[in-house]
């Protein structure tokens, strides 16, 4: 294994979808070539290619595959639902027949029917698949033969377990609503942060849409929202509890309405549909248009201020019937269009939330339909990636499995690296002395440190050398000394040692503090120049050493291990 690649637990879905971590790389059960199982800290979005199967791509439209999906074929594709790790999905497919519910991971192996499992009649034409959010249920919604109507479901994430929620002896209407026993119907489940509540919309006996609400505890339904056709309940991410749907008005025209709560947020609008909440619950998103214009995407904060129309393509072209979804550091939006003129078909796009970069990110001559975000897993919120800017990848030998893919794009988008080429980078070459002070003297001017200009002592380092000024920056500001007093050795290779000692320097330049936690490490002695700096960056989380026990400071820096200690070292610094 490279050093200093990031470890980092799971949690696990049950037996059926564990799976081992080695590093930062994820490695799946019963896989001997991932297929989009890899993607550490990188943004993707999956979505359906109409006669092409499942598809999964970088937010920048790179490393665009088709996920596998071994024991059910997305042939009536018409959602999808993410676990909170990133590791397994839910889709709804038609292999043949009846359309069924599938979970299974983005690397093919085998998936799990979940809608057939648990016992007596299957349900037919299943929908809507909604993983809880602590990974142990899945909610649909199918038609049950017991019945002969659509109700909502709900199993333990391997099928068993299956029971109907939106049927109860229990149910509760509302005061002034003569009601029916259970409503029929039942649409759109989504799930409150605790995984305790389920809402979804169901008919009436006065044949309106309106929202209703199984409490998994309590073991009773009860409608909770008596409105003119209410559709597409979904709670706030961030435990508050806050509802928002989609209702409709009478007025000049019938419109459909944004509402939180109670409370419209839309104004002026003639359509807005399927509200989204940003993952940390400060805005919403809606597809919709004003009286006399185009069809958009729009968001704005949960009491309708602040309205931001994303107006990036022609938005008569955006695709009525398909919700916008956030990016998971609430930064971009993916939406489904046509992919402009000449195109017609439905295409995959992605936008900075203020409207700026769109981009397209499917390229099959094939319908697009339903991007949805994978998770990030945990451990990319404690590298705080977003004090790192997040450019495209220019770089043809840097892969999205690389354990320091997100930082060589960090240094990059910062200007601290060019790359070896416009096109190449290098990952594998060793660090040099030249190429370190050039590294650490653009870090500094980015971290807004003046850089003195001392007379040059050392005979080796010539005006000519592209890190001249660099050199003789961290000369002045004793980062460096040179390995002798005359002399620099531009050309000498980096070693693990000597990174630790440029590192500390620059976290104590920079007013840092340097924790002193007790050495893991056999062979790191007290008596290394760099003892200090080794255990230093150690307890800022910047190494984690060559295993648990071992740091091997005399072995080379490779430029893709340089990226992650000085992008780490940038974030410490930084946040």
């Amino acid at each position: 294994m490279a050093d200093d690649r990031r470890r980092f637990g799971r949690t696990t879905l049950g037996a059926f979808v564990s799976a081992c971590v080695l590093g930062s790389v994820l490695t799946l059960a019963a896989t001997a070539t991932p297929v989009g199982a890899v993607h550490g800290c990188v943004e993707q979005v999956l979505w359906y290619d109409y006669g092409g199967g499942i598809r999964l791509a970088n937010a920048d439209g790179t490393g665009n595959v088709n996920v596998p999906t071994t024991g059910g074929a997305p042939g009536g594709f018409s959602s999808s639902s993410w676990a909170a790790d990133g590791e397994t999905f839910a889709w709804a497919g038609r292999p043949s027949g009846s359309q069924e519910i599938y979970v299974g991971k983005p690397d093919g192996s085998p998936a799990l029917e979940i809608s057939s499992v648990g016992g007596g009649d299957d349900p037919t034409e299943n929908l809507e698949p909604a993983i809880s959010p602590d990974g142990e249920l899945i909610a649909w919604t199918g038609i049950d033969p017991a019945s002969g109507e659509r109700e909502v479901f709900l199993a333990d994430i391997d099928g068993t377990n299956r029971r109907v929620i939106s049927r109860d002896k229990n149910y509760v209407p509302i005061i002034g609503d003569p009601g029916r026993s259970d409503p029929i119907n039942n649409r759109s489940p989504a799930w409150n942060t605790s995984s305790n509540l389920i809402v979804w919309h169901g008919q009436t006996s006065t044949g309106k849409l309106n929202i209703f609400r199984s409490n998994l505890v309590a073991g009773s339904i009860q409608k909770i929202v008596d409105a003119d056709d209410a559709r597409f309940p979904t709670y706030a991410p961030d435990g508050s509890g806050r509802l928002a749907w989609q209702s409709r008005r009478s007025g000049l025209t019938v419109a459909f309405d944004v509402v939180v709560d109670g409370n419209r947020i839309t104004s002026g609008q003639a359509s807005a549909t399927y509200p989204v909440w940003s993952p940390s619950g400060d805005r919403i998103a809606w597809t919709g248009k004003t009286q006399s214009g185009p069809l958009d995407v729009f968001h704005s904060k949960p009491d309708g201020t602040d309205v931001v129309s994303l107006d990036t393509i022609d938005h008569d072209d955006i695709s009525q019937g398909s919700a916008a979804t956030w990016s998971p550091d609430g930064d971009h939006l993916a939406f489904t269009a046509f992919g402009g003129p000449g195109f017609l078909t439905d295409r995959i796009w992605v936008v900075d939330r203020d409207g700026a970069n769109p981009r397209m990110i499917s390229q099959s001559s094939k319908d697009s339909q339903a991007p949805i975000w994978r998770p990030l897993p945990a451990s990319c919120e404690d590298d705080d990636d977003d004090a790192c800017p997040m450019p495209s990848n220019p770089f043809t030998d840097v892969s999205t499995s690389s354990f320091a893919y997100v930082d060589i794009l960090c240094l990059y988008g910062l200007d601290i690296t060019t790359g070896t080429s416009p096109t190449t980078y290098g990952p594998d070459q060793f660090v040099t002395r030249e190429q370190m002070a050039a590294f650490l003297g653009r870090l500094l001017r980015a971290l807004g440190v003046s850089c003195p200009t001392p007379a040059n002592p050392f005979n080796d380092v010539s005006s000519s050398s592209f890190a001249y000024a660099d050199i003789l920056c961290i000369l002045g500001l004793d980062i460096t000394t040179g390995t002798s007093g005359t002399t620099y050795s531009p050309d000498s290779f980096v070693t693990r040692e000597q990174m630790a000692a440029f590192i500390g320097r620059v976290w104590r330049l920079l007013g840092g503090t340097c924790p002193s936690p007790a050495n893991p490490f056999g062979d790191v002695f007290s008596s290394s120049f760099a003892y200090a700096d080794v255990l230093c960056i150690f307890g800022l989380d910047i190494t984690t050493g060559t295993s648990g026990t071992t740091y091997s400071p005399a072995n080379f820096v490779t430029r893709e291990q340089m990226a992650a200690f000085l992008a780490r070292l940038w974030r410490a610094a930084s946040g």
